[in-house]
């Protein structure tokens, strides 16, 4: 069988149209690639800020809330002193009465010692 140039025409025509897709199809490839990465990167970055702006508001509501807690405990530390304070105060109130409350007693046991003793006429071991 032999070829006509038509044939080899058609054939060279064929593989220069094979030659341009494989072409075009190699640069649209790596043309979807960088888009792809382009896109991938830009994804990141967002994330990124997004993660810094979250870690930031994180950071700054601890802040906020060690403030508050320091308050809070600086504010119940001044009520338990000044409730030491009052305790201490009773306490002593307390132990004053009680000692007024021992001499009375020792004077009601003597006068009831000599009650008994008017009594009885005779004194009590």
């Amino acid at each position: 069988m032999v070829m006509t140039p038509e044939a080899w025409t058609v054939i060279g025509t064929g593989v220069v149209v094979l030659i341009a897709i494989a072409t075009s199809h190699r640069h649209l490839r790596d043309e979807f690639r960088r888009e792809i990465r382009a896109f991938r990167d830009e994804i990141r970055g967002e994330m990124k800020a997004g993660y810094d702006e979250l870690r930031g508001e994180m950071k700054a509501g601890r802040e906020e809330s060690r403030g508050e807690m320091r308050a809070g405990h600086d504010e119940l530390r001044g009520e338990m002193k000044a409730g030491r304070e009052e305790s201490r105060g009773e306490t002593h109130q307390i132990r004053a009465e009680v000692g007024g409350l021992r001499e009375r007693m020792a004077r009601l046991e003597g006068l009831l010692e000599g009650l008994r003793e008017a009594i009885t006429g005779r004194k009590a071991a």
